[in-house]
């Protein structure tokens, strides 16, 4: 997701540097590589489990398509600008509900370490008896 979201900033930094150089062939290739992967999020978003929070996000990166196919078409750099800005800070949102949802997991493991039995899963295990029960 990060990854996807690294991209998909890289493409818009792509088309204003090359809408700066007037560079119009490359400029709505790197507006399609990210209105692309905006799709990708649309099409990966699970509505039924997600919910609410889901359709929200359905709806906002809807809304970035259509700013991206505007600013496609008129080449202005207003629309790419509002929608870096808000991929630039979903990007950072998302990275920490990734630290929050790591840090719950390993207070999981944590609890559940301290509220079970630590001798029952623990063999003792002692390589010299081993080897004086062999000879």
């Amino acid at each position: 997701l990060i990854l996807l979201y690294d991209a998909a900033i890289n493409y818009l930094n792509k088309a204003n540097i090359a809408l700066e150089n007037n560079d119009l062939e490359s400029f709505p290739v790197h507006i399609q590589d990210c209105k692309n992967i905006i799709m990708e999020f649309m099409n990966s978003l699970d509505m039924e489990a997600g919910g609410e929070f889901a359709e929200n996000l359905y709806g906002l990166y809807r809304y970035y398509h259509t700013v991206l196919v505007k600013a496609e078409l008129s080449q202005q750099r207003e629309g790419i600008d509002e929608v870096l800005g808000h991929l630039i800070s979903l990007r950072e949102t998302w990275l920490k509900a990734i630290d929050i949802a790591k840090a719950e997991k390993g207070q999981d493991l944590v609890d559940k370490y301290e509220s079970s039995d630590k001798t029952e899963s623990f063999e003792y295990y002692d390589d010299e008896e081993e080897e004086d029960e062999d000879e």
